[in-house]
């Protein structure tokens, strides 16, 4: 080989270590900018969380907006997994303002609903205007969602509504207003529904619920009347165990004795016939407890031990009510062995909340 050749083979040789050398120092300044960036910037736990919340609420309002309508009803119940309160706050009014334009009926009774368990005390005018749908689906909903947000000052527009309404016929509709009302406290309505109470036109099924209307008011000037019900053997068993049951609400001691004669009657009945009172039986129960009367402790404790699953739910919801540790080691027995499964529920559910056994470790205790 010619000096000239072996010279540039020295030459590249050079070259070739020199780029080798040169290779990881630039790796090593890329990876130095790539930290520094990441140093600078960094993406806490609390940011991507708000960037997730953010992207959500967008993409819940573009599809309420823009959506089919299956797409729009899902839309509108992810709304109540939304942290960010600003953000639920435009979401509900987004749902206030398309009702009065909404011609899609299962959007707008879905509108309705979630307005009502978002409770925000917004847009109670529009949804007062709903009242007046052609629908009765959308006025059921728009009435639950007053309930709901507890508008009182619609009221007397809800008596108006309900006088309207032939007593022979039974709907949602008609219970919602009446439930409403009931919850409301609004006393505006108490002659008309002692007039339907009355009135043999009027179905059981409005009667019972006219007469749970005037239990929910729990007002003392009542009791005589709920009294004369629930002493009236010609009345419906059920209406007369919600007159009792409505007793109780009331509160007023002087009426356990009368209660307990209804009891007392019901126990000289022959056992084919007892059956029949099964409701009046455990209202009864239940009035006597919430009076504070102890005679009642002996009735509740064989209610547990009744044949009949209606009875002894019953009896194990009242002690749910009532937290008496006097009643552990039943409501545990309830818990394992009861052959109903609802029964077994509840008086886990009891037990839970009386503190005896907590959550994660009910499955231990049994």
């Amino acid at each position: 080989m010619c000096k000239k050749g072996k010279i540039m083979k020295i030459k590249l040789t050079l070259l070739n270590i020199l780029i080798s050398c040169m290779i990881p120092i630039v790796i090593m300044a890329q990876n130095t900018d790539a930290n520094t960036e990441e140093v600078s910037e960094p993406k806490t736990e609390e940011s991507q969380t708000v960037s997730t919340e953010e992207r959500q609420i967008r993409f819940i309002r573009e599809t309420i907006l823009f959506g089919i309508h299956d797409e729009r009803r899902e839309a509108m119940d992810r709304i109540m997994q939304i942290k960010d309160e600003k953000g639920k706050l435009e979401l509900n009014d987004l749902l206030i303002d398309i009702l009065k334009d909404e011609l899609n009926t299962e959007v707008k009774i879905k509108a309705l609903t979630i307005i009502g368990q978002l409770n925000l005390g917004r847009g109670i005018d529009k949804i007062t205007a709903e009242l007046d749908d052609r629908n009765e689906e959308i006025r059921t909903a728009a009435v639950n969602a007053l309930n709901a947000l507890n508008a009182i000052s619609t009221a007397p527009r809800m008596i108006e509504l309900l006088k309207d309404l032939p007593r022979d016929r039974d709907s949602l509709y008609h219970e919602a207003l009446i439930t409403a009302i009931g919850n409301f406290k609004s006393k505006d309505l108490v002659e008309y529904a002692k007039n339907n109470i009355e009135d043999n036109r009027t179905i059981l099924s409005l009667r019972e619920k006219y007469l749970l209307y005037l239990v929910r008011l729990e007002d003392t000037e009542l009791a005589n009347y709920l009294l004369a019900i629930a002493k009236n053997e010609n009345e419906d068993v059920n209406i007369r165990a919600y007159a009792v049951g409505g007793l109780g609400r009331i509160g007023n001691a002087e009426h356990a004795k009368e209660i307990k004669a209804i009891l007392e009657d019901i126990d000289a009945l022959p056992m084919n016939r007892r059956h029949r009172f099964y409701a009046l039986s455990i209202y009864a129960i239940t009035a006597l407890v919430r009076l504070g009367d102890t005679d009642a402790t002996p009735r509740l404790m064989d209610a547990l031990r009744d044949n009949n699953p209606s009875v002894r739910l019953r009896a194990v919801q009242l002690l749910k009510e009532l937290k008496d540790e006097r009643t552990i080691d039943i409501l545990k027995y309830k818990m394992n062995h009861d052959q109903n499964s609802r029964v077994r529920r509840i008086a886990e559910e009891a037990l839970i909340e009386m503190g005896t056994i907590k959550k994660d470790n009910a499955n231990d205790e049994r």
